[in-house]
C-alpha cells in the first residue's frame, strides 16, 4: 500500500470516527425519543452504521447495527429498544478503543 493511499485511508477512518461520535448521539437520544425511533433519519442511520462499521473492520457492530435494522423494520418496539441498545454500547466501546 503506498504511503499516499495509507494516509487517504487513515483521514477516511478518522472522518468515520467523528462522524459517529455525533451519530451515538442521535442513537441515545432515540433511546428516550419514540418518535425519533420510527424516523427515517434512524432508518437511514444504523443502515449506513452497517455498512461503514464493516468497512473498517469493526464487524460485530455492524452485525449489531444490521440486527437492529431489521428490528426497525418490523416494528418490533421492545426489540428494538434492545437492539438500540446493544448497539449504542458496542459503538460506545468501539470509539474508546479508537480514542
Amino acid at each position: 500500500m503506498s504511503s499516499n493511499h495509507a494516509r487517504k485511508m487513515a483521514e477516511l477512518k478518522l472522518d468515520f470516527l467523528l462522524r459517529t461520535r455525533e451519530d451515538i448521539k442521535t442513537l441515545q437520544r432515540a433511546c428516550e425519543d419514540a418518535v425519533l425511533r420510527t424516523s427515517q433519519e434512524l432508518k437511514t442511520l444504523v443502515h449506513r452504521l452497517s455498512g461503514v462499521t464493516g468497512m473498517f473492520g469493526y464487524e460485530s457492530v455492524s452485525e449489531l447495527a444490521a440486527e437492529l435494522e431489521d428490528a426497525l423494520a418490523t416494528h418490533n418496539e421492545r426489540e428494538v429498544e434492545a437492539k438500540l441498545g446493544a448497539l449504542i454500547g458496542a459503538v460506545d466501546v468501539m470509539l474508546n478503543d479508537a480514542a
